[in-house]
């Protein structure tokens, strides 16, 4: 079993319930021009699912995983019946707009999140609040619709990314 590991955080209060240690996998399909980890943009997190569900069945811990949804129908189900938890990200409910600010269609996410609707799985649906992407009324009234009374948690822009990019010697590509 091999894991592409980002980095290791303990004592985490944040990105789900209690208290943890968060394990950051490298990968992500998408290419949001806010992103806030560039550092992981690799192959996708749910690319390594075998090696997560292998993690799984050696240890008896909470698990929980944070994803785009981004991944073909039978991954996504065998990963997500393996966790206790699944934070769900939504950024943008607009096929072209999602297309323009992430480099990906929202089709496989939005197939994906009817699935973890009807897993039992508990969920939470998260949405970035980037100012004037992923804010707007019009967008975030279309999450609301998709996701119906499911638990939404709407996360502050995170001004600290465009550093990030600095320090990597990339350009961010948000332009601030």
């Amino acid at each position: 079993m091999n894991l592409k590991i980002s980095h290791i955080q303990k004592f985490s209060l944040h990105d789900g319930p209690g208290i943890r240690t968060t394990v950051f996998l490298g990968g992500c399909p998408l290419r949001c021009r806010w992103c806030h980890n560039p550092e992981t943009q690799s192959a996708e997190p749910l690319l390594q699912g075998d090696a997560i569900l292998s993690l799984r069945e050696r240890v008896s811990i909470h698990m929980a995983i944070e994803t785009c949804g981004y991944a073909k129908e039978e991954l996504f189900r065998r990963v997500i019946a393996g966790m206790d938890y699944v934070m769900y990200d939504i950024k943008l409910a607009d096929e072209a707009e999602h297309l323009r600010y992430t480099g990906v269609s929202n089709k496989p996410i939005l197939r994906n999140l009817k699935r973890l609707q009807e897993s039992g799985i508990p969920y939470l649906i998260r949405t970035p609040l980037i100012p004037g992407i992923t804010d707007t009324s019009e967008n975030l009234e279309a999450i609301r619709t998709l996701i119906g009374n499911g638990p939404w948690e709407q996360l502050p822009y995170n001004p600290l990314a465009p550093v990030k990019y600095a320090q990597l010697g990339w350009k961010y590509p948000l332009g601030e």
